[in-house]
C-alpha cells in the first residue's frame, strides 16, 4: 500500500478541483521528508533524521490548515499553526479516529520538535514520524472529502427540495425509517446522474448526507458514530428525529450472497451494541439510478426485535 498514492487519489476527488494546490504542498513535504530519511540512512550525517521530523511537521501543519478551511469554514491565512490546532481540538471538529491520530502526532512529534531545540531524532523516530503524518493526512482527508461532497450536493439538491418532498405521499406523517427509505431511493436519481457519479464510499456518504440535509433539514445526521462502549464499532450514519433513531450502513454493491450476509451481520452487531431496533442497509452502484426495497424483521438471539430495510440498486 502506497499511502502517498492514496493521498493523491483523494486530492483529485474533491468537487471542482478544490484543495489540489494545498494538498500538493503537503505531499511535497512528505516526499522531501522521505528523501531526507534515505539520505541520512546512506550517509554519516544522522542530523538529517531531525530534518525529517521538521518536514513531517510542515506536512502536519499544512494538512491542518486545509482542514481548518474545509471543516471549520474559516480562513487560515492569518492564524498561527498553534491557533489552528487549538481551535480544531477544542471545538469538536474532528471525528473520533481523526482526533486520536491528531492527539498522538501532536504529542509525540509536533510539540517535542517545536519546543526543544536541543532535541535530536534517530532513524526509527524519523520513519515513525513519516508514517504517522501520512496516515493522519489520509484519515483527515477522508473527513474533508466527506464534508466537501456533502456541501456540494446540499447546494445542488436544495433546488429540488420541494419537488422531492411533494413526490413522497404524506411525507410528514411517515415514521423515520420510511422517510429515510423514500429519500434515499430518490437520491439515486440525483447522485448517479451525469458523468461523475460517486465512486468511493466516502463520496457517496458525503453526497447522501448533503442530499438529505437539503431535502429535510429537520433530520439530525451524525456520521462515523461509535456505537459501543469499547469503541470497536463505528456506524456510517445515525439519523434521528422526534425520539426515533435509525442506524444506516452503506456499501458499494458487489455480487454474491456472502457479501450481503456479511453486510447484514455487521449492521446487526451495530444495532445490538447500540440497542437500535431499526437499521438501513444501503447499497449503491455508480451510474445505477433505480433501486428496490426489501425489509427483514426478525428476533435475534437476545429476543430484541431488529428490523433491517435494504435499498439495493436495480439492474435490469
Amino acid at each position: 500500500m502506497n499511502l502517498l498514492d492514496l493521498i493523491r487519489t483523494k486530492a483529485n476527488s474533491f468537487p471542482n478541483g478544490q484543495r489540489r494546490q494545498g494538498i500538493d504542498a503537503v505531499i511535497l513535504h512528505i516526499e522531501t521528508a522521505e528523501k531526507y530519511w534515505k539520505f541520512a540512512c546512506n550517509s554519516s550525517d544522522s542530523n538529517m533524521f531531525t530534518d525529517v521530523i521538521y518536514r513531517s511537521n510542515q506536512a502536519f501543519e499544512g494538512t491542518l490548515k486545509e482542514a481548518y478551511e474545509v471543516l471549520a469554514d474559516r480562513d487560515p491565512s492569518n492564524k498561527t499553526p498553534y491557533e489552528i490546532e487549538m481551535y480544531l481540538s477544542e471545538n469538536s471538529i474532528f471525528r473520533d479516529r481523526v482526533l486520536s491520530l491528531f492527539t498522538r502526532y501532536r504529542k509525540d512529534w509536533r510539540n517535542q520538535a517545536a519546543h526543544d531545540y536541543k532535541l535530536f531524532f534517530d532513524e526509527q523516530e524519523a520513519i515513525l514520524a513519516i508514517t504517522s503524518v501520512t496516515t493522519f493526512c489520509n484519515i483527515l482527508l477522508d473527513q474533508m472529502l466527506s464534508k466537501s461532497n456533502e456541501e456540494h450536493e446540499k447546494l445542488k439538491a436544495s433546488e429540488f427540495s420541494m419537488e422531492i418532498i411533494s413526490s413522497i405521499g404524506n411525507y410528514n406523517t411517515l415514521n423515520l425509517v420510511d422517510k429515510l427509505t423514500a429519500l434515499i431511493k430518490r437520491s439515486y436519481y440525483y447522485l448517479m446522474e451525469g458523468e461523475n457519479p460517486p465512486q468511493s464510499k466516502l463520496e457517496f456518504n458525503g453526497q447522501l448526507a448533503g442530499f438529505i440535509k437539503a431535502i429535510d433539514p429537520s433530520l439530525v445526521i451524525r456520521q462515523e458514530v461509535i456505537v459501543d462502549s469499547n469503541k470497536r464499532y463505528q456506524a456510517d450514519f445515525v439519523f434521528s428525529s422526534d425520539g426515533e433513531s435509525v442506524i444506516v450502513e452503506t456499501q458499494r454493491s458487489k455480487n454474491g450472497s456472502l457479501f450481503l450476509e456479511r453486510a447484514e451481520s455487521q449492521l446487526r452487531q451495530y444495532m445490538t451494541s447500540s440497542s437500535h431496533k431499526e437499521g438501513l442497509l444501503v447499497f449503491y452502484k455508480p451510474g445505477i439510478k433505480e433501486s428496490i426495497v426489501d425489509r427483514k424483521e426478525e428476533l435475534p438471539i437476545d429476543s430484541r426485535q431488529q428490523n433491517i430495510t435494504y435499498i439495493v440498486p436495480y439492474e435490469s
